[in-house]
């Protein structure tokens, strides 16, 4: 990288997880869960297999969220200028 050229810091900024896996190291039999990340700025060929602790746990439960919505009977139309910052609202 030239000395000149800007690293763009949103690179390294989660945009949103977009899908998760989970994988067994064959030394140690060990299961980890992976998510993979779409970074902000950067196109989706560009997304990345991460481990929870290198993801703000935010943007896990947001695609958990989504991954996995509550029933349709225990949803609400959220009301757009009291946007409940999910995209599934409980309701309580």
């Amino acid at each position: 990288m030239d000395e000149d050229e800007m690293f763009n810091p949103d690179y390294v900024d989660v945009d949103r997880v977009i899908d998760m896996k989970t994988s067994t190291d064959a030394a140690t039999g060990e299961e980890t869960t992976l998510y993979l990340v779409k970074w902000r700025s950067l196109p989706y060929d560009e997304c990345t297999w991460e481990l929870a602790m290198d993801i703000d746990t935010e943007k896990i439960q947001a695609f958990l969220r989504v991954k996995d919505p509550p029933p349709e009977n225990e949803r609400k139309v959220c009301n757009f200028f009291a946007f409940c910052g999910s995209l599934y609202c409980l309701v309580v």
